[in-house]
């Protein structure tokens, strides 16, 4: 097997200042080659030890990560080392939103003294279609709508959206993350309506009130077990 060219086209600072390092002319110890994927890292790294090995100096490799290890991250459907500011392909969303908001403008549409309150119906409205059960939909459509702070969501409504939502994560094996990630508007409206429901209840009476909501998770456990897929 032909041998690997030991040296390096350009890259002369980097080579400089590796052989000030293993000269012990530096003041660290370490030199950290960093970069995105596929801009070959690999290949200097593989250079500067030949041009170590050239001079003499002794080498020693160590494995960052066990075969098992590496075998699990490349079939984990999430694809933890995809490096997606590269290879990532994403709708423009918030890049595309202020020449909506210009176009809006122009067209009198909207006024500089118009705001729009978007709870997270507006952004995850078809996902929400697609998870939540129609009933329960309603609710939230009508809480949107509503606004404010005067927030109350039925106790049942919530329990069947965290059965539902449960049902999506686990039947979703790819982009789960990013199907949980519309639950959170939803846990805010859960939140400001127990913020609601306990502003004149003292300790005793809010004990008793989460435990009627755990036992409605009980009484409700047959609908999880009829979605479950």
């Amino acid at each position: 097997m032909a041998q690997s060219n030991p040296f390096i086209v350009g890259r002369q600072s980097e080579v400089k200042l590796f052989d000030e390092l293993i000269a012990g002319r530096t003041a660290f110890r370490v030199l950290n080659i960093y970069g995105p994927g596929g801009i070959g890292k690999t290949v200097v790294g593989q250079k500067l030890a030949a041009h170590a090995g050239q001079q003499g100096i002794p080498l020693a490799g160590v494995d960052g990560i066990r075969s098992d290890d590496w075998d699990a991250y490349n079939t984990d459907p999430d694809k933890p080392l995809l490096n997606r500011a590269i290879y990532g392909t994403y709708p423009p969303g918030s890049t595309f939103k202020p020449f909506m908001a210009l176009g809006a403008l122009e067209s009198g549409k909207r006024t500089p003294q118009q705001s729009i309150s978007d709870p997270g119906y507006y952004n995850f409205g078809g996902v929400w279609r697609q998870v939540i059960d129609e009933q329960d939909m309603a609710v939230y459509r009508d809480l949107a709508e509503k606004g404010g702070t005067d927030i109350h969501l039925p106790t049942e409504t919530w329990v069947r959206t965290v059965y539902r939502y449960a049902n999506a994560f686990h039947s979703t094996p790819r982009q789960r993350m990013k199907v949980l990630n519309t639950m959170i508007p939803l846990y805010y409206a859960r939140v400001a309506s127990l913020v609601n429901e306990l502003k004149d209840k003292d300790a005793r009476q809010s004990e008793a009130m989460f435990q009627d909501h755990a036992q409605a998770f009980e009484d409700m456990k047959g609908y999880l077990l009829q979605i479950w897929s």
